[in-house]
């Protein structure tokens, strides 16, 4: 693209060699993909996957009731925070994402695809459902060559494989989904969020009309892009928050690299998750040092929502690691430190094979 072309024929050649590489580049990634999908396609992945996710779904329903804590102390008072750490309905509305991935699964479809095929929230339903699709059309499916034929051929078989994974995928993210936008409509509207959609209210939502929506409260699709966040970032699937992991997870993929990091968007959001849950809050706390030292010139403002959760991720680091520990020096711990006793004669091997 750098060479000056002397003539129009020049040009065509160049302009020629440029469609065919990038031609070349895309079917290199599509063979890529189809690779990686086969990775995954195992039953014994999905099982993973939804391991994790029972791990990881109490864990952010725990978060989430420190995270409305802390909420209401930085805008109603340090003793109205504290009161909700003992709020039935806190928790309740914190752990809904656990009940809808785990019990009612149907009730956690029926309203999240009633929300999100809204026109008006697109891109969210993009995010959530449609990711591999827009994949493979920037890649070049549905040229209609022989080329493309073969490898949309391959691509189906492998969709079709990773039908148990994709299941229990959009399972959590579901439930995920809708469990936090109860939460947030609840915190920032103090309305019953179901209440609401089965009255037919939902449109109204999306206007951000005041019969349902305060005044100096965010708007309903930025509680819908919160709500999809959160269930990307269980199912690792969001793009990584530092700037550094995102474009190098971003480089990773464009060229191909994915050959030797299969999957770099996992490997920088679960670094993300061990390095919040260790030390998340020393950023927020040294923000806060920094403004006090500055007079409010550096650091200042706020805790975002990104803030609350580095500190409620911390909090339960620090208290897992306690634990451990405890457990290690407890006179029952056993010599290996893989296996965790279950009952009087029997103990669980925790290592992930």
């Amino acid at each position: 693209k750098r060479v000056k072309p002397t003539s129009v024929a020049d040009a065509d050649a160049v302009k020629a060699d440029s469609n065919n590489a990038g031609v070349i580049r895309k079917t290199i990634m599509r063979v890529e993909n189809v690779r990686r999908g086969g990775l995954v396609s195992q039953i014994a992945t999905a099982s993973r996957n939804l391991t994790s996710a029972g791990i990881r779904t109490p864990m952010e329903a725990l978060g989430n009731v420190m995270d409305n804590s802390i909420y209401a102390a930085q805008n109603k008072g340090v003793v109205s925070g504290a009161s909700e750490l003992f709020s039935g309905k806190n928790w309740k509305d914190s752990f809904a994402g656990m009940k809808y991935v785990f019990s009612r699964p149907d009730v956690a479809e029926g309203y999240t695809d009633l929300i999100l095929e809204s026109p008006e929230l697109g891109k969210q339903f993009d995010r959530m459902f449609n990711n591999i699709n827009e994949i493979q059309k920037l890649t070049g499916r549905g040229t209609g060559t022989k080329v493309d034929t073969v490898l949309s051929e391959l691509e189906d078989a492998v969709d079709t494989l990773n039908t148990p994974n994709r299941w229990q995928e959009y399972l959590v993210r579901r439930g995920v989904f809708f469990g936090e936008m109860e939460r947030l409509v609840s915190r920032e509207y103090g309305i019953d969020l179901i209440d609401t959609l089965n009255e037919g209210k939902l449109q109204k939502l999306l206007n951000d009309s005041s019969d349902v929506r305060p005044a100096n409260t965010k708007s309903f699709i930025a509680l819908v892009d919160e709500a999809t966040n959160k269930a990307l970032d269980v199912t690792y699937a969001k793009q990584p928050d530092i700037p550094v992991f995102r474009s190098t997870s971003q480089f990773i993929t464009r060229n191909g690299l994915t050959v030797v990091v299969p999957f770099p968007r996992f490997m920088f959001n679960s670094m993300e998750l061990m390095g919040q849950y260790a030390g998340g809050a020393s950023i927020p706390l040294t923000r806060k040092i920094s403004s006090i030292v500055t007079k409010g010139k550096i650091g200042g403002g706020p805790l975002t929502a990104k803030d609350r959760q580095r500190i409620t991720r911390n909090i339960q680091g620090i208290a897992a690691v306690g634990a451990a520990y405890m457990y290690r020096t407890s006179e029952g711990a056993l010599a290996d430190y893989e296996q965790v006793p279950v009952g009087d004669e029997a103990q669980m091997d925790t290592t992930a094979t």
